[in-house]
Parts: structure tokens; sequence; C-alpha cells
């Protein structure tokens, strides 16, 4: 029975070719149009599974308790000193946590107000005693820039150290001021000498060692507005930190330079690399497939015929994937694969019996009818056979790959068709 059925469709198709390929060019042309509009991909990962397992929910409420960092963007500047880290770290902060388009949130783990205020209390005590003891000898020096913190100021300030030193050469706090004064000196001479210069006041007064020691890089981190439509969801957000901090001038060339880093922009890498040269892999991927095609079948004319087949079961099965899923994901996008590796080989059989059929001097209906009885039902249970294995997904959690088998499963019956 199954024989003559397919015996038949095939007969009745090859009777009337033109109607067949209108109907299906109808068909490729509204399933095109309809994947055009409704084409849409997520790159969210987290999506891949449901949210109604149990361990889903206990992860969503971990998340509203405890902020992640698995999503974030760190932002590191590097400085030439630790005030221009420090300046350059609060002001892109600020200007990023104005922009609530591409970020939800903007942390400073290592700085802001309070550990202005309380940074000592994380020191231990001999540490927190040595830089109290060198601001107490910089006291010359303080006292003056408190008052005035111009460039008169500094001279003035400078001044009255160089005079306590001359009127008690011995006094070990004077004695203690000799290396800050010194690089003092050469950042000036540097200067006046058209060369880069970096001066911190943090460095000649803090301890050199420890928690005091004075950090020339700050940490910023950032909860990025996903944009899972992109292949790089968080790209976005990384060109509007870069864009800031160009327009802020932390550069390289005024001292400053940052660097971004986390599991956002590492992962945006990762998806982004399959962009890298796809236009040339997918033309040498569709060479070799042709290729194969016709040293299988030995037939320009079979080859095309395949070819365009595929494709056109590839448009159908997309727009059905699309109305079934709503849209794609990076495990549901694989049916593309299965689809034209299966579809090849279906095509490959069809066409070498209907080859064998011809060189045995059958005529072109009749080597079509025969190639669909001889070939037809191992087909067609190889497909049921498929079929069943993709169905076997649908049951699981795991989103992605219960939406695989959904669309791979009907591009099985588009290609078997």
């Amino acid at each position: 029975m199954l024989t003559r059925f397919l015996e038949r469709a095939v007969a009745a198709t090859a009777r009337r070719p033109w109607p067949v390929l209108a109907v299906v060019a109808l068909l490729v042309l509204a399933s095109g149009l309809f994947a055009a509009r409704n084409f849409d991909m997520s790159t969210d990962t987290v999506s891949l599974i449901s949210p109604d397992t149990d361990w889903r929910r206990n992860e969503a409420e971990v998340s509203k308790a405890f902020p992640r960092v698995d999503t974030s963007v760190a932002i590191v500047v590097d400085g030439k000193t630790p005030e221009l880290a420090e300046d350059a770290a609060i002001r892109l902060a600020n200007a990023l946590d104005e922009d609530k388009a591409n970020f939800s949130s903007v942390d400073r783990p290592d700085g802001g107000d309070f550990f202005d205020r309380n940074g000592l209390l994380f020191a231990s005590l001999p540490e927190v005693q040595e830089t109290t003891q060198k601001l107490i000898d910089a006291q010359p020096l303080l006292g003056g820039l408190a008052l005035d913190s111009t460039l008169h100021g500094i001279g003035e300030a400078l001044a009255t150290a160089a005079g306590g030193a001359a009127d008690d050469p011995a006094d070990p706090a004077m004695a203690r001021l000799e290396q800050p004064l010194t690089g003092l000196h050469k950042a000036i001479t540097a200067k006046l000498d058209g060369k880069a210069a970096y001066f911190s006041w943090q460095q000649m007064f803090a301890s050199g060692t420890g928690d005091l020691k004075p950090q020339m890089r700050r940490v910023i981190l950032t909860q990025p507005v996903f944009d899972f439509s992109d292949l790089q969801p968080a790209s976005r957000a990384v060109a509007a930190i870069r864009e800031y901090a160009e327009k802020l001038g932390i550069t390289e060339a005024n001292g400053v330079n940052i660097g971004i880093t986390g599991e956002a922009p590492l992962g945006d890498e990762e998806f982004g690399s399959i962009e890298e040269n796809i236009g040339l892999v997918g033309l040498l991927m569709a060479l070799a497939m042709l290729l194969t095609l016709w040293f299988a079948t030995r037939s320009g004319k079979i080859t095309a015929a395949i070819a365009i087949t595929i494709v056109a079961g590839l448009v159908i099965t997309l727009a059905g994937g699309l109305a079934a899923a709503g849209s794609l994901n990076v495990i549901s996008i694989a049916f593309i694969p299965l689809f034209v590796g299966l579809g090849v080989d279906f095509g490959i059989q069809v066409s070498v019996r209907f080859n064998a059929e011809r060189w045995a001097g059958a005529g072109l209906q009749a080597a079509l009818e025969r190639a669909a009885v001889g070939v037809g039902a191992p087909i067609l249970l190889a497909a049921a056979a498929i079929c069943l294995a993709l169905v076997a997904f649908l049951p699981t959690d795991y989103t992605g790959l219960a939406e695989l088998g959904i669309i791979s499963a009907f591009g099985m019956v588009v290609a078997l068709v």
C-alpha cells in the first residue's frame, strides 16, 4: 500500500511538473516573507532552560538577594598616579550611572564615599602608624596646602619647608621630606623640559607598603542592559563605555587607560568569533557540498535540483520553526546543518537510484516512479526514525533542546516531501 502510494504520488507530480513547481514556489515565497518579517533570535543562554524548574526558581531568588556578577562588565582603570586613576574612575562611573539605556547599575567596589572616610580602618595598626607619622612629618607642607592649594600656595609651602630645613638641618622630620621634595623637583623639571611628568601627593605622604599603598588601579562594575537580538548582546554597552572614556579624555595620552573584561564581554567575543570570515567559510562549505553532490550524481542538473530543493525546504522549515517556537536560540539554530545534511542525503539516494534506472533504459517518468518505489520506503523509515528521536527532546526542561527537536522534526517531514 505504501509503495503504491509513493509511486502514484511521484507519477502525479511528474506528469504535472509546472503546476507542482508553481505551488512549491508560492509556498517558498510565502515562507520566506513570513520568516523575514518574523525572524527573531535570542542569544540569552539563561532562557535555554525553563524558569519553572525548582533550581531556576531558587536561582532567581538568590539573584534578587545577591546581585549577580557573572553577567557584569568590569572596567579596569589604570592611571600613572593614584589621583589620575581615581579621578577617571569617578568621572566615568558618574557618566555611566546616568546612562540608564545601556546600564542598569554601576558600582565602585574599591572606592567611593565609604572608603574615602573609613579606608584607614582596613589597614593594620603598623601601617596606620607609619602613614600617620608621614602625615605628621609633612605638616609643614600640608598646612600651607590646606590654606592655599594654588600654585602660589605650593610655592609658599615649599619655601616654608626649605626654611625649616635651613634653620635646623638635624631635624629628622626635615630629613624625611627629602625624598618627596626630590620627586616633586623631578616632575617640575621634566614638565619644564616639555616631557610628560606625573606627580602624586598620595605617593609622597602615604605608606609605601600593605593595604595603604597607593593603588594606581580602580575597578568599576556595571550591569549592562543586554540586547539579546544581537549576536553580541553586551556590545552596545561596551561601545558606550569606550565612547564615554574618549569623550571624558580618559586616554593614554592623559596618563590613564581602561580595560574592559567580565563574563559578558568575554561571551560576546566567543559569539563574535562566529562572525569572523563567516562569508568565506559558508562559501567554501557550499562549494564542498556541491562538489560532493556532483561526485555522487555525475550530473550538473541533478546537483542543481538537489541544491534548489534543499534551499526551498530550508526556507519552509525556518518559517515553520518560527511559527512554532516564536524565535530561535543558540541551540535551535542547529536545525540548519541537520536539515542540510539529512536533506542532501535523501536527495543523493533518490538521485543515484534515478540515474541507475535511466542507465538501465527507463524513460524519464518511469525512472522517477521506479526510484520512488525503490528507495521511497527506506527513506520514509529513516525520516520517521529521525523524527521520533528528535521528538524525544520535547519533554525536557531544557527549552533550547526542546525547540531544536520541534523544528528539526518538522524539517525532516519537509525534507521527506
